[in-house]
């Protein structure tokens, strides 16, 4: 598994999980560039194949946000994958990290919560289809 600082083109690159299929038409190459340049951000691969792309988006007064484009096949390297991003979350420079999960999506929000995070409040219609959806916290605010 290689880790490996995000480029913007990875996200071409990645066979998203379906729940996270319309994403290709919500993310510009502009919205990747403000991601990649807010903070933190990372690749996981295997085998050339990109597995993961995420970050720490930070554009104050908001939190640190923590974000994810998750392959297809992420969930066959799971235990690695999760690995590498709490190692990347453990050494950011943050006091606090937010992140969301769509509230009716199961394995985010177990993911979320493996990576340290805890469920905080229901954020109703929050998500660009009215869904509603989950925030976590990671650290202490």
């Amino acid at each position: 598994m290689n880790v490996r600082p995000f480029r913007v083109q990875d996200f071409t690159a990645i066979d998203l999980q379906p729940h996270q299929a319309n994403a290709r038409e919500l993310v510009t190459p502009w919205y990747l560039e403000l991601l990649k340049d807010a903070g933190p951000a990372i690749t996981i691969e295997e085998s050339g194949a990109v597995l993961l792309c995420a970050g720490i988006g930070y554009v104050p007064p908001q939190p640190p946000t923590f974000w994810s484009f998750v392959s297809a096949d992420a969930g066959r390297q799971a235990l690695g994958v999760i690995r590498a991003l709490r190692r990347f979350l453990d050494a950011a420079p943050y006091r606090a990290i937010v992140s969301t999960a769509a509230g009716g999506f199961a394995p985010s929000c177990r993911a979320l919560a493996l990576l340290g995070f805890r469920e905080s409040t229901r954020l109703e219609a929050h998500g660009p289809d009215g869904e509603d959806h989950v925030l976590f916290i990671r650290g202490v605010y």
